[in-house]
């Protein structure tokens, strides 16, 4: 699967704590209500995206992305205008 245009696809960063004590809490433990993801990891981007490349950490809006299952995988689509910020 692959981004068109200026779509960028994403794997969702995984939301987790950590305790004082250092242990990491995956999402599926906390209790905080969940919030739709604002970050990820970048999978593929449209041959119209300029700046933003495979592997890199965007922060975007979060009421924009499109979900997209392939097998039992949930990936994000943006619009490259949508991207706050490129770790």
């Amino acid at each position: 699967m692959r981004a068109y245009g200026n779509r960028i696809l994403i794997d969702q960063t995984p939301i987790e704590e950590i305790t004082a004590a250092g242990i990491i809490m995956p999402k599926e433990f906390l209790t905080v209500s969940a919030e739709k993801p604002s970050s990820g990891r970048v999978v593929s981007v449209g041959e119209l995206v300029q700046g933003i490349k495979e592997n890199d950490i965007i922060h975007f809006n979060k009421y924009t992305p499109v979900e997209v299952k392939e097998h039992d995988k949930t990936y994000l689509v943006i619009k490259d205008e949508d991207v706050y910020v490129i770790e």
